[in-house]
């Protein structure tokens, strides 16, 4: 016997949606769930051969048999019905007579299209001002502006591995590794948004192309300014004569945000709706307040490079080394200001201000003195201060030999 075939192996092109035919020795990659036949024609033989095929997985068919998806028809042609990720290998005919033995064989890739993961809708909570955004593609969000945003483009099924690329919002297009201003795009298809404002809101797509085809996936972002609003509310703290301190509540109501309300010590000037039930509430208004930690446990000064004492903590230091004083403020709303008063009772700093060798933090919380010495002991204030009130804290400092 002698099958008809080419004289060397063809790789042929997916095609999409449609069956595709070969013949033996011809490789082909066909994509999921397609239809293909490998014809198996005979050009001679006399006897008429015995033809049996072997499949990917090992298994064996003759014509007029059927296994699942497989199938051999009379003439020989193998059948493959919506083909799976575990067909791909090689099949191999066989025909056989008294005169001797042909053998043909194909090889077979089943390639998937991309598929994007499929989310739940964002269960957004209420606007949080000091946090990034991170959701999927598919999932709409509303981002405080000034924020970073991260779009995963999560491809949970591809074969072969799948290009990704986004179009923003103005047409402009971004494959991995390219950057356009505030936008920028991961290795890993991820897409980031930094410093985001209202002109950037609007649909993202993201697109997956393999061999086998394409997926896009949207996340339409909308871009809103922080604010608060405030109802009259039930704390307990008292505004001078003139009743209870407002509540402050963050509300989020089919994606938009209520306005803030004119308020004037517990009255509303401007009325604003009771909010939705799903609104968050979030502490009321109070002056700020420093720990009270425990006295040190210093019966003798210990030679240290460095002291790390909390403000309210005394403290008996060897002179050369160096003090840091932290300012733990565990209430206040809103966030205060913290001012330092140094142990001469005149040079005060605020934060990231210094003088001599003394220096404040970025953030206000901590005073370091690198080189402590004898003209530097006595008493150190830091005094915190909000709109409600304010606070102070103080370290005595003594130095010794």
């Amino acid at each position: 016997p002698q099958f008809r075939s080419r004289d060397s192996p063809v790789q042929t092109e997916p095609i999409p949606d449609e069956s595709q035919t070969i013949e033996l020795n011809q490789n082909v990659s066909i994509v999921t769930g397609n239809r293909l036949t490998i014809d198996a024609v005979l050009t001679q033989g006399r006897p008429d051969p015995t033809i049996s095929w072997t499949l990917a997985d090992g298994s064996m068919l003759s014509p007029d048999e059927r296994s699942g998806r497989f199938r051999v028809f009379p003439n020989g042609t193998l059948e493959i019905r919506d083909a799976l990720p575990g067909d791909d290998g090689s099949y191999v005919v066989t025909a056989s007579n008294a005169a001797g033995t042909a053998t043909g064989q194909s090889q077979v890739t089943v390639l998937q299209p991309p598929v994007f993961k499929k989310v739940d809708p964002l269960d957004q909570p209420p606007i949080i001002p000091d946090q990034d955004y991170v959701v999927d593609a598919t999932q709409n969000v509303t981002i405080l502006d000034g924020k970073r945003l991260l779009i995963n483009a999560d491809v949970v099924t591809t074969k072969p591995d799948a290009m990704i690329s986004w179009e923003l919002p103005d047409g402009s297009t971004l494959s991995p590794g390219q950057t356009l201003d505030r936008f920028s795009v991961y290795p890993n298809g991820t897409l980031q948004v930094t410093d985001i404002d209202s002109a950037d809101e609007g649909t993202y797509t993201a697109t997956a192309t393999n061999r086998a085809g394409s997926a896009t996936a949207t996340t339409k972002v909308d871009v809103v300014k922080y604010s608060w609003q405030i109802i009259v509310g039930s704390c307990t703290h008292t505004c001078g004569d003139e009743g209870t301190k407002p509540t402050l509540i963050i509300c989020r109501n089919d994606e938009t945000f209520q306005s803030v309300a004119e308020v004037n010590c517990g009255h509303i000037v401007k009325p604003t709706q009771p909010p939705p039930e799903e609104c968050n509430r979030v502490p009321c208004p109070a002056p700020p307040q420093f720990s009270k930690p425990p006295p040190l446990n210093q019966s003798t000064p210990i030679n240290d490079d460095n002291w790390a004492v909390t403000l309210n903590q005394n403290v008996t230091i060897v002179r050369g080394n160096e003090l840091v004083i932290t300012a733990d403020v565990v209430a206040g709303l809103p966030d205060p200001t913290i001012i330092w008063m140094l142990a001469d009772g005149t040079t005060t700093l605020s934060a990231g201000q210094s003088s001599g060798s003394a220096s404040v933090s970025a953030d206000g919380t901590q005073l370091t003195i690198p080189n402590m010495q004898f003209g530097d002991e006595g008493s150190y204030v830091a005094t915190a201060t909000n709109s409600e009130g304010s606070t102070t804290g103080t370290t005595t400092v003594t130095v010794v030999e």
